[in-house]
């Protein structure tokens, strides 16, 4: 089973706040220190800092400092930018195995409701079922939701369909022009949908791959992989799933 974290045991309001401490002290800071600068309590504090140090949003040790990574996200917060604040939690998550799993998750069941996403991560994470973790757990699907990796649709969660880092779709749909008669070229006859379609620059699509040639003449390419599971709530499933995509697919080992 995947290596868990320890939940935040606050909000994402109080948590974001204790984050903007550590970055408005800047260096090792004890739990004392750290309550007089933000005015919460150290019996609050404490519970979340497990969390921020797994996810290297600070240093471990008894005194704790905030990190490089850390301190984006701070500054971020700090002045209340929202494209950077996203961006910052963004890293957070793709560098955290256990936050990317619960992506995936949500992915594989084509959309889970936020009470269930939070249920979900509650028991991948081998919490007990009581109000401070449920109070995590909700956390970490709010971090989520603020990355732009996930969306809120009216209480329900679905991966998002675009890269919210370059607004590129995840996986481009190329469309089939070689049964239309009314062009030699393969485009539209109507002016519009020809242009767009030439803008494009399609060059291939099939299956789940297609591709595209940016305006600046730079090939992509995506390639959609559709996985069929049993349904079930049995983390070990997924989590064997995710360690053989990351092993034949991210980093094959050498046929030598």
């Amino acid at each position: 089973m995947t290596d868990a974290i320890s939940l935040p045991a606050s909000s994402l309001k109080e948590l974001e706040k204790i984050i903007k401490g550590y970055g408005h002290s800047g260096k090792e800071i004890d739990l004392a220190s750290l309550s007089k600068l933000i005015g919460i309590g150290r019996t609050s504090i404490s519970p979340n800092n497990p969390f921020l140090a797994e996810t290297g949003i600070v240093t471990s040790g008894k005194k704790k400092k905030i990190t490089d990574e850390g301190l984006k996200l701070a500054r971020a917060l700090d002045h209340n930018q929202s494209e950077h604040m996203a961006a910052a939690w963004r890293k957070v998550v793709r560098e955290s195995e256990f936050l990317s799993n619960i992506v995936s998750t949500i992915r594989i069941k084509g959309g889970l409701s936020v009470e269930d996403a939070a249920g979900h991560v509650l028991y991948a994470a081998g919490a007990k079922n009581t109000k401070g973790n449920r109070t995590g757990a909700r956390t970490i699907v709010d971090i989520l939701v603020i990355t732009g990796l996930v969306i809120n649709d009216d209480g329900m969660l679905k991966v998002a369909q675009t890269n919210p880092d370059d607004s590129e779709p995840l996986v481009k749909e190329v469309p089939d022009h070689e049964g239309d008669q009314n062009s030699g070229a393969g485009f539209a006859s109507n002016g519009d949908t020809a242009s767009a379609v030439q803008n494009a620059a399609p060059v291939s699509g099939i299956g789940g791959l297609s591709s595209q040639i940016k305006g600046n003449g730079v090939p992509t390419i995506a390639i959609n992989i559709e996985l069929h599971l049993p349904a079930t709530d049995n983390p070990e499933v997924y989590d064997q799933l995710f360690k053989s995509l990351r092993k034949n697919l991210l980093s094959p080992e050498d046929d030598d």
